[in-house]
């Protein structure tokens, strides 16, 4: 299976976190995303959307990072099932945190992760202290439904790690780096260190001076 990604994306590295969690083995394909690869005719022919991640397995094409955890947990056996369980109650609470993550939880990171990370890389602007004031309440709020949960338990939606929490893990990426506000979330901090504390995050971090 191939994987068409760029190194710096969450949503990409969601997938490879969860990837090496399952023991899967993927070859990579590097999109220049700031080069514009993405919008080229070859690319847009595998994902309309100019987006990474991409899956490639054979001859079926698969975009959207969580339904490639989902496909990929359900090709990869037993090490799958532990991430993505058949029992109906635990994988629908799963797909509920993973959808949450696209509807709540990425739309009020990302003023952080742009003003704090890439912003002025990509235009020299500096990050506006207004853009980020306002953004603080709208992570707050958002980020204390995930405290509210992990208070009662070790994990997102099982009593182990599950695709839930490889999905809200890689949507926290740049947590520090974006300097998001999160000191008074406890457990979530809690939670996220023992993420990021298992090898497969790790190998599934960007390479210093990749691009």
């Amino acid at each position: 299976m191939q994987l068409y990604f760029h190194t710096q994306s969450p949503n990409c590295v969601k997938v490879l976190f969860g990837a090496e969690l399952m023991g899967v083995s993927l070859e990579h394909t590097h999109v220049d995303l700031m080069r514009g690869a993405q919008r080229q005719p070859p690319f847009r022919r595998l994902n309309p959307n100019g987006k990474v991640p991409v899956l490639v397995d054979g001859d079926f094409v698969l975009w959207e990072s969580n339904a490639i955890l989902q496909y990929l947990a359900i090709g990869a056996g037993a090490a799958g099932d532990r991430l993505w369980p058949h029992d109906h109650r635990t994988r629908s609470s799963i797909e509920r945190w993973m959808c949450w993550t696209l509807t709540e939880l990425s739309p009020v990171v990302r003023p952080f992760q742009w003003e704090n990370v890439f912003k002025q890389g990509l235009t020299g602007e500096a990050p506006s202290p207004s853009v980020l004031e306002a953004a603080i309440a709208p992570l707050q709020g958002v980020v204390g439904v995930l405290e509210g949960v992990l208070s009662e338990e070790k994990h997102i939606a099982a009593d182990t790690l599950t695709l839930a929490d490889v999905a809200v893990a890689g949507t926290l990426m740049y947590a520090d780096a974006a300097q998001m506000p999160l000191h008074a979330f406890q457990k979530v901090r809690r939670w996220f260190e023992k993420v990021r504390s298992t090898p497969a995050w790790v190998a599934a971090q960007p390479r210093t001076g990749a691009a």
